[in-house]
């Protein structure tokens, strides 16, 4: 067997999937090809794709869209209503008007914000399960599921590999990771995965956790932020409030067998205190590692099983 990896560059971020297979060439083009009609079907900042349809017949009409983006909108939802939840999928008023991570970033007037806040209702995003139709009940919405695809893209993008009869691999959507199978190149067998130190560059880790079958997705300040007038802003805002997240938590790190869930509840529970996230944790089946200032670690107990180094 051949062990190769694919690199390319999607959704803002690098992107790497490798496999083990006697011909792998076919299988990563096939994977690549997937990328770019997933990015072209969810993306926010595409005109052509079905999320922006959605946003532009906002008060208009319903559009008709397929199964799997229909249940993925479907779970954004659902999340997005739930009590003290980050997450919420029709922020996208509020994410073109900071336009952090990008040349544009500003900050925006307290007047734009509650303007903004005023499209951000969940419950005004109407979902017909028996015909597939999306629609944004109040013009000026638009959903942006940026906090979610990734996730969801990779948990399909495994469904093909297993499909092919793939044994071994990791796909890696720029720090959403999914492994599956053993590492063969591995003494031990274990897909590595390394824990980014918040305060320090890229490739800089605090520790090192050995995973297998199993996805790891970091939500993080310091992933996307933009410099407005000598002022640092993140990208994970406050559904509440309109503006970035005032917390002391700097990365929240969630371990779940489908990395769809795995990204879910990174934002969802971002910034919500730890025992909070512990309870959940047990009644949702996932476990948790918080980075607070100060290189401060919380971690559910399950999660001492997947260390390489004491945090």
């Amino acid at each position: 067997m051949t062990y190769k990896t694919l690199h390319t560059k999607l959704f803002g971020t690098n992107i790497k999937i490798s496999i083990y297979h006697n011909n792998p060439d076919p299988i990563l083009s096939t994977c690549e090809m997937l990328l770019t009609y997933y990015h072209k079907l969810l993306s926010f900042y595409d005109d052509e794709s079905i999320i922006s349809k959605i946003n532009q017949n906002a008060g208009i009409k319903s559009i008709q869209v397929d199964d799997e983006t229909f249940k993925l909108i479907q779970s954004g939802k659902l999340h997005s209503l739930e009590e003290k939840s980050n997450l919420n999928i029709c922020l996208g008023p509020l994410v073109k008007l900071w336009d952090i991570g990008f040349d544009s970033a500003k900050v925006p007037s307290d007047g734009k914000l509650n303007q903004a806040l005023k499209h951000t209702d969940p419950n005004n995003l109407i979902l017909d399960k028996y015909t597939n139709n999306v629609y944004l009940s109040k013009k000026g919405m638009s959903i942006n599921l940026g906090a979610i695809a990734k996730g969801f893209i990779a948990d399909a993008i495994l469904t093909y590999l297993k499909e092919q009869g793939i044994i071994s691999a990791i796909i890696d959507l720029g720090g959403n990771i999914l492994t599956h199978g053993f590492n063969l190149k591995s003494p031990t067998l274990n897909w590595r995965i390394g824990l980014q130190n918040p305060l320090e560059k890229r490739g800089i880790h605090l520790t090192t956790l050995e995973l297998n079958d199993l996805s790891i997705v970091t939500s993080g300040v310091y992933e996307r932020k933009s410099i407005v007038n000598g002022n640092a802003y993140h990208h994970i805002i406050n559904p509440k409030t309109g503006r970035p997240l005032n917390t002391n938590m700097l990365s929240l790190s969630i371990i779940s067998k489908e990395s769809l869930n795995a990204d879910i509840y990174s934002t969802m529970y971002f910034g919500i205190p730890f025992d909070e996230i512990e309870l959940a944790s047990k009644d949702k089946g996932f476990d948790a590692i918080a980075i607070y200032k100060g290189n401060i670690l919380r971690y559910t107990k399950v999660c001492r099983k997947f260390r390489r180094d004491e945090f």
